[in-house]
């Protein structure tokens, strides 16, 4: 299909500059409110830089691991770190509103999630199925 594909911006910023890497696989643009907007279409992987002033150019290094953001006087470096924007996954397991989230230290998928009636879920993240639940009562606090 090589219809050309449309990019929604979610914002009502005007934008400033804009910028591809040299592959086309990364699109850059600046708004007038400081904000810096990576996205690579195919991925829907997406990037946003905060700035301190705001954008009046930007260019990719040739590799495309860089881009560079004239700001006021200055040019300044950012290394792309593009996150990937997979489906999103909520967790309706609990029949209260969730207090906290802790990450199980020294167990990177390892996600505690404790709700008001005192259930503590232990969830492994890279599947997204319960392992374990806890029954603390209400007074657990």
């Amino acid at each position: 299909d090589n219809e050309p594909k449309t990019l929604k911006i979610n914002n009502q910023n005007h934008v400033t500059d804009l910028a591809f890497t040299n592959d086309s696989s990364v699109i850059a643009y600046a708004t007038d409110q400081g904000l810096v907007s990576l996205y690579a279409p195919a991925t829907k992987a997406k990037q946003d830089i905060a700035l301190s002033e705001d954008a009046s150019g930007l260019a990719f290094s040739l590799c495309g691991t860089h881009l560079y953001v004239a700001e006021g006087t200055t040019v300044r470096q950012y290394q792309v770190k593009l996150v990937d924007n997979k489906e999103k996954h909520d967790i309706e397991r609990h029949k209260t509103v969730i207090l906290r989230l802790l990450w199980i230290p020294n167990h990177r998928n390892l996600l505690a999630s404790l709700d008001s009636s005192g259930t503590l879920l232990l969830w492994n993240m890279a599947t997204g199925k319960v392992l374990q639940v806890f029954t603390l009562g209400e007074d657990w606090g």
